[in-house]
């Protein structure tokens, strides 16, 4: 129920003051039972309901979670903070410093580039 009342532009927006950003940004808690802060999903699953649904969401056309490795509800709100804090129009969390160095190096040469390092760039690997 409504009570008459809207959730100000200002925290779900990403607009207004850094602390409000900070604490408020890409989380309406209207979504979420009303609970304060966000919700920890430790779920690893989520139900895709049907096939149909399943493959919209593998492919990109519906939005929604099926399996943590790839986003859960948690981690979209983290996503969508940072990315009101910094500016920007997105965020990517990674689950560990190696795979924020892996997306860096990789997605840095999408699109057509190169990225050139030493024969050595890997202790265990001969060159």
């Amino acid at each position: 129920m409504n009570w008459g009342l809207e959730t100000p532009m200002s925290i779900t927006s990403g607009t207004g003051e850094f602390a409000t950003r900070a604490i408020h940004a890409g989380y309406d808690p209207a979504d979420y039972g009303h609970a304060a802060v966000p919700p920890i999903y430790a779920s690893a699953a989520f139900d895709l309901e049907n096939a149909q649904r399943g493959d919209a969401l593998a492919g990109g056309l519906i939005d929604g979670f099926e399996y943590s490795r790839v986003a859960n509800p948690t981690v979209d709100v983290l996503e969508k903070r940072l990315a009101a804090l910094e500016g920007g129009i997105g965020a990517v969390a990674v689950g560990s410093g190696m795979a924020a160095v892996n997306d860096a190096v990789v997605l840095g040469g999408g699109g057509g580039g190169n990225n050139i390092a030493p024969s050595n760039l890997y202790g265990g690997h001969a060159g």
